[in-house]
């Protein structure tokens, strides 16, 4: 028996099982098209815009007909409590092939496809063979599995800064500087973690990524009011990262609020020496002794870290002093200060619950 595909490849029919937990299907595409997409798939919308997706995907080629599917086998929740039902079946490989068929966006729609069915009692096990397929470690689509994560915790960005998913290197700082934050003390953050025996660094690496997403989800949440990136914003990477940052004590903060808005839009005057002048003059590059722009390393974030939260500070307690000079001694060391003073540690949070009890 075989399976016709209107371009005219013949599909054997193919055994059961092809191993432990996995097993080779051919599926009708209108059951395949009610699967779900994996959790943490990236923005297949966006993905389908780019030129190399489109010239690769608008022809429907043999290779294009395989596909990986995973099975839930028990019942699971994942990291944002939603929970699945055994027999739950994800789109683990061709989730933009899909979008591409489902809108007709090919020359070619097919009517069966060759499945990789792979089975596991948990997402946790699911994951990794989708990250076996999704398994770049280029920078440049980091930001592509940050909009995966963002759909795992139901998060739907309109800020420029933001929905890209360019948020990686700034969430990954602010991370290491921030007490109880998903790897912090640590020298490197997400480019430094070591994968357990049963996962791979990419695996342990994009993981660790949604833990601190998830640890900063309500920051994130916060300033993706003000509709970060639009026209006129002078806020780059390093500074969202010291907002961000800032936002875990001064959330809500009118003053705060005004300044991330007026930020946004460039709404200050750089010859009044204010804080926000201050910050808005390092951000565009027109002080160039605080770090050099575009260059996303370690001793750029390690200096806006200082410097930003040195100025926020500033702000927040005197939006309108002029005239300001800058920090006597410079502004090394003062990040951490400014952590240690108002954002406290687990254990000193905990004293303070005893004390005031």
């Amino acid at each position: 028996m075989t399976v016709k595909i209107p371009t005219g490849v013949v599909i054997p029919r193919l055994p059961d099982t092809a191993g432990e937990n996995i097993s080779v299907e051919v599926i009708d595409f209108n059951e395949y098209i009610t699967y779900l997409e994996w959790i943490t798939q990236r923005n297949t919308k966006q993905r389908a815009k780019k030129v190399s997706v489109r010239s690769n995907l608008e022809i429907l080629r043999p290779p294009h007909l395989i596909v990986a599917i995973g099975e839930l086998t028990a019942n699971d929740e994942d990291e944002n409590g939603n929970e699945y039902k055994a027999g739950t079946r994800f789109i683990i490989d061709s989730n933009t092939r899909r979008y591409f068929w489902e809108h007709g966006l090919t020359d070619v729609i097919p009517k069966s496809l060759i499945a990789n069915v792979y089975k596991a009692s948990t997402l946790v096990e699911l994951r990794k063979y989708y990250y076996a397929y999704d398994n770049p470690d280029a920078v440049e689509q980091a930001g592509e599995v940050m909009t995966g994560i963002y759909g795992l915790f139901d998060f739907k960005p309109k800020s420029n800064k933001i929905l890209g998913g360019s948020i990686v290197t700034g969430q990954n700082y602010a991370s290491m500087w921030c007490p109880g934050a998903p790897l912090y003390g640590t020298n490197k953050g997400i480019w430094g973690i070591e994968p357990t025996e049963n996962d791979t660094r990419t695996t342990a690496k994009r993981w660790a990524m949604a833990e601190q997403f998830k640890f900063w989800r309500e920051e994130w949440e916060y300033l993706d009011t003000f509709k970060i990136g639009s026209a006129g914003s002078v806020i780059d990477q390093p500074l969202l990262m010291a907002l961000l940052i800032a936002s875990k004590v001064y959330a809500d903060k009118k003053v705060f609020d005004q300044l991330i808005f007026k930020l946004n839009c460039k709404d200050y005057n750089a010859s009044e020496k204010k804080p926000i002048s201050y910050i808005g003059e390092a951000a565009t590059g027109a002080r160039n002794d605080v770090y050099t722009k575009d260059a996303a390393n370690y001793e750029t974030y390690k200096k806006a870290y200082n410097y930003y939260l040195y100025w926020i500070q500033r702000h927040v307690e005197n939006p309108d002093q002029t005239g300001c000079a800058g920090r006597r001694g410079g502004y090394d060391g003062y990040g951490q200060e400014w952590v240690a003073k108002y954002i406290p540690t687990w254990d000193d949070g905990i004293m303070e619950h005893i004390e005031e009890n």
